[in-house]
């Protein structure tokens, strides 16, 4: 059961660099199926266009085992759908998150 480590900062369940979800589902082809990006909503002002971000507030633990469920068969690290390996490292790719631990059997 690997650690999600998420340099997608566009999702919404990427905190601190880690995903906060218990289990993740990636494709065939190595992207993170349970990326949800943010809702992005920049406030319009007469001068100016400002962005202002926010720390959340909550008391979620970092999760220590964590579940990838993969479909990429051709992944060295994949047994049985499942990711093998302590850690997998997700990165914005393209339109979406890709987990870059992939390794080509």
């Amino acid at each position: 059961m690997p650690k999600i480590i998420c340099k997608d900062t566009n999702c919404q369940h990427n905190c601190c660099a880690q995903c906060l979800k218990e289990a993740i589902k990636v494709s065939k082809r190595a992207f993170c199926h349970s990326f949800d990006g943010k809702n992005d909503t920049v406030p319009e002002t007469n001068d100016k266009t400002m962005k202002e971000e926010y720390a959340k507030e909550f008391k979620q633990e970092f999760i220590e085992n964590q579940s990838v469920c993969c479909d990429a068969r051709n992944c060295a690290s994949n047994e049985n759908g499942y990711c093998i390996k302590n850690a997998i490292e997700v990165r914005k790719k393209d339109f979406g998150a890709k987990c870059m631990s992939f390794l080509e059997r």
